[in-house]
């Protein structure tokens, strides 16, 4: 398989004040439009060797019924309860599958119980880089949440991007070389809606969603 495309080292690295955000490039003030495009639309086609089938409703569950974590080109399809976040599901990857050399994240939103999970992964050693893509709605409607990511990420190091994206997913580079992929309906922050899962070890599946996500970090502002 082809070498996984580095992503881009963003402005956001730098630890900056909030107040500098609306000027940083890769973001757009609130109450600003436009569309943001990929250059095309794409699909990858594969097929899974194997399936399970879970439901989920608690952190202990999540750690449960995902051991063993997928073997390679199998798939975990899963349901959540209504009182489940979604970062449950990340924190059980990474408790089952040590510690993960690279972090990727596009949601919607976040909370701060999160971010503070998150930030005591980061110092200590089970996650070694995070990059991190959240909406453009998200920064307008939850800017004190967004602020206290953007605060924990930027001091640490890691990168933060703001993109017109409503995508939910999770990719985990291991450092045993293992590549798993989380596709989602849930946001990682606490919902009362029943919303489903699926957990997949595939390289090929973790490098074409890495392509895109690389395409449109780079593609700056969301215009």
């Amino acid at each position: 398989m082809p070498k996984m495309p580095d992503l881009p080292t963003p402005p956001e690295y730098r630890s900056l004040p909030v107040s500098t955000l609306r000027s940083l490039p890769g973001t757009r003030a609130a109450g600003q439009t436009g569309a943001q495009r990929l250059p095309s639309s794409r699909a990858v086609r594969r097929r899974a060797e194997s399936r399970r089938f879970v439901a989920l409703t608690n952190l202990t569950t999540a750690v449960e019924l995902l051991d063993p974590l997928p073997a390679a080109d199998e798939t975990i399809h899963g349901l959540m309860g209504m009182s489940l976040d979604a970062w449950s599901l990340v924190r059980a990857v990474i408790q089952l599958g040590g510690v993960c050399r690279e972090l990727t994240i596009a949601t919607l939103g976040f909370s701060d119980a999160n971010t503070a999970a998150l930030s005591a992964a980061l110092d200590e050693g089970r996650l070694s880089k995070v990059t991190f893509i959240v909406s453009t709605y998200f920064r307008a409607i939850d800017r004190k949440v967004f602020e206290g990511l953007h605060s924990a990420l930027t001091t640490r190091g890691q990168g933060l991007f703001v993109r017109r994206s409503h995508a939910k997913l999770c990719l985990f580079d291991m450092s045993d070389g293992r590549k798993f992929t989380i596709e989602s309906s849930a946001n990682l922050r606490s919902c009362k809606n029943v919303e489903q899962f699926s957990l997949t070890q595939s390289p090929e599946l973790f490098g074409f969603h890495r392509s895109w996500i690389t395409d449109l970090i780079a593609t700056g502002h969301d215009k």
